[in-house]
């Protein structure tokens, strides 16, 4: 059985793998289910993410992985544009002009 401590590394790993799988967005709900962390647990790694502006709550239980990027530059302001696909929020990317 993993530790509390295990599982917010798992975590954080978990966040981070997330856009090389083209997504950037969860749910509280899908984390806590795919990693067997309890609420306080999850409150607790996640408030320490949002601080390191690599994690935003949007809306209630509703969170999006702030690109490395961004992250490295402050984050960024929940104004960004983005694009919800099937429930999943992707940042809007420049389409080429089309004849």
């Amino acid at each position: 059985m993993q530790t509390q401590a295990k599982k917010t590394r798992s975590f954080e790993a978990w966040i981070e793998a997330l856009p090389s799988q083209g997504r950037y967005s969860f749910t509280r709900s899908e984390a806590m289910e795919q990693l067997g962390l309890q609420r306080k647990a999850f409150n607790r790694v996640s408030g320490r993410l949002s601080a390191a502006n690599r994690l935003a709550r949007i809306r209630g239980e509703f969170y999006v992985v702030v690109p490395l990027e961004q992250a490295a530059a402050g984050g960024f302001a929940l104004g960004i544009p983005l694009q919800l696909a099937g429930g999943v929020a992707q940042p809007l990317v420049a389409q080429p002009d089309r004849p």
